[in-house]
């Protein structure tokens, strides 16, 4: 069914939108990682949700739940999506290297953000999209460089 949808897609691109698919095709890893990513943390934020509102949990509790199902939801489609990494000897070394970046920017967010809201007057929530925006940057650069670095490269 992927493959199919994935097919027609193109064909359709191809015809009507030929720069538009050339842009895909060169940018597909980036794409996969920003669409893993939000998808990652669509379910993060609904699962915050479930468990707060719905199961009852105290909201740090949910969002502690929630942030570790993001990390390992993103892993996994990052892996087996994203880099197309099928290699299953590495994949305790690879999550450790995923979750010790996560970790980072779990510690990082506050800190940027709190000095773009302070220093800088920038609104919470327009900072919190620029801290965004710099975090995933840098760590798809880590996650392409070292994390699901191919074994040939290395």
């Amino acid at each position: 069914m992927y493959n199919t949808i994935k097919n027609n897609s193109a064909d359709y691109l191809k015809d009507n939108a030929p720069v538009l698919l050339r842009y895909i095709k060169k940018h597909k890893i980036g794409i996969k990682y920003l669409l893993s990513g939000l998808l990652a943390a669509i379910i993060q934020l609904g699962l915050l949700y479930l468990l707060t509102d719905v199961v009852g949990l105290l909201y740090i509790a949910s969002s502690m739940t929630a942030f570790v199902v993001g990390v390992v939801l993103a892993f996994v489609m990052q892996k087996f999506w994203t880099f197309r990494d099928k290699e299953f000897g590495v994949i305790f070394r690879q999550f450790g290297l995923y979750g010790g970046v996560a970790a980072v920017n779990f510690f990082l967010n506050p800190i940027l953000l709190a000095f773009l809201v302070e220093v800088f007057d920038i609104w919470y929530l327009l900072a919190q999209v620029f801290v965004s925006i710099i975090l995933a940057v840098v760590s798809f650069s880590v996650h392409t460089t070292i994390t699901f670095r191919r074994m040939g490269s290395r």
